[in-house]
């Protein structure tokens, strides 16, 4: 195409003429020399509107330009050369998204694809695609999993109407579709609200979907967001259907920290058994079995476990629970995270402290005055959580 091929402005408007004969959806330069440049219209609806330039450079030109059997484009003007056109009218998200949903005059079949198959194909109009993906429109789809792909219609209707409405199980999907695609202000908009959705889902399956698509796009905020919530929450997590269908990443990630609430570290050890068992795994992944606190397991569990892979472990679990610290300070040094106990909710690491209690020493003025009674039931649990100074 010649030079000051493409003029576009900051609104989408629509000339009031008329044109019989066209076909829906067609494009046509307006003002120029000769068919090779001018204002850029398409037609819809029966008119012939001027397409606005938000969100458009020399890559949407290139589109327009091959619509219209040329190579590409040479140049993409946004300043009023070629004239704004006549009798304007606004053309709204509201009359896109009814040419959306009207299936109608489209020229791109957008395939949906489920482990490499096709699931469906979504019609739509390579013009309005353009306006918000840079990537060649002609060979667009949408490759997503089969709980995900019922949502690819509200995910390209976003193009139409610039809304898209999403929960707390579509979230996630609608997540890997702006992350595939490029759409950073969708992703960036659907993750903020999506923090929000973490303490709504008692099955997990939200904040586990959460957390992959954080790794998935790299955003450590969201990932600790997503783990930290987990780990206060761990026991009811290892309860729960989803604990088996955790990745090995996010269970390494969960047994790595110090901030897990649990009743004791037996019931972590039981909960990867469990998920090892689950993956087809006839023992605990050593990666895993490393990061098990067993010195904090009391020796009595110590003592029923079976297998020779515990054998090593059990030791240093039988050590931390006979020997003096002085003589196990060298161990503390070199692994003082494997001797930290976690946030263990069952004695001896925690108790009840009540307004029972409270009352069994009610003679001793000191104590009740500090606590000062302001409610006659209140009931706190009181976490001991020792830690080393080795240095």
């Amino acid at each position: 195409m010649k030079e000051n091929t493409l003029l576009l402005f900051c609104f989408l408007s629509l000339s009031v003429s008329l044109s019989a004969g066209q076909v829906e959806g067609s494009i046509r330069l307006v003002g120029g020399q000769d068919n090779a440049d001018g204002r850029v219209e398409i037609f819809l609806k029966g008119i012939w509107g001027t397409v606005c330039n938000s969100y458009w450079d020399i890559n949407d030109a290139h589109v327009v330009c091959r619509q219209l059997h040329f190579p590409g484009a040479k140049e993409a003007l946004t300043t009023p050369k070629f004239g704004s056109g006549e009798d304007m009218l606004v053309f709204g998200a509201k009359k896109l998204g009814q040419l959306f949903d009207s299936r109608r005059d489209c020229d791109v079949n957008i395939p949906v694809l489920v482990h490499n198959n096709t699931s469906e194909t979504i019609c739509a109009h390579s013009l309005i695609l353009s306006l918000n993906s840079r990537q060649d429109v002609r060979h667009l789809s949408i490759d997503t999993t089969s709980n995900c792909s019922e949502h690819a219609n509200t995910f390209i209707r976003y193009f139409y109407t610039r809304k898209i409405k999403f929960t707390r199980s579509t979230a996630p999907c609608i997540l890997r579709m702006a992350q595939d695609w490029g759409l950073t202000e969708v992703q960036n908009e659907v993750a903020n609200i999506s923090r929000l959705f973490l303490t709504e889902d008692p099955t997990f399956q939200s904040q586990n979907s959460f957390y992959e698509y954080a790794v998935h796009i790299g955003d450590e905020a969201l990932q600790e967001v997503c783990i930290r919530y987990l780990a206060w929450n761990c026991e009811a997590l290892i309860q729960s259907p989803a604990w088996t269908n955790l990745s090995f990443a996010l269970v390494k990630a969960l047994l790595s920290r110090s901030d897990l609430v649990v009743p004791n570290e037996n019931v972590i050890l039981n909960g990867v058994e469990r998920w090892a068992a689950a993956k087809g795994n006839p023992t605990i992944p050593e990666a895993l079995l490393k990061l098990i606190r067993f010195p904090l397991i009391q020796a009595e569990d110590l003592y029923k476990l079976n297998g020779s892979q515990y054998d090593a472990m059990k030791k240093k679990g039988y050590y931390f629970n006979t020997l003096s610290l002085k003589t196990l300070l060298p161990e503390l040094k070199k692994d003082k995270e494997f001797y930290t106990p976690r946030i263990y909710t069952d004695n001896p690491w925690s108790t009840t402290f009540n307004h029972h209690k409270v009352n069994i020493y009610k003679d001793f003025e000191a104590l009740t005055k500090s606590i000062h009674a302001s409610s006659d039931q209140f009931s706190y649990q009181v976490v001991i959580r020792p830690y080393y100074v080795t240095d």
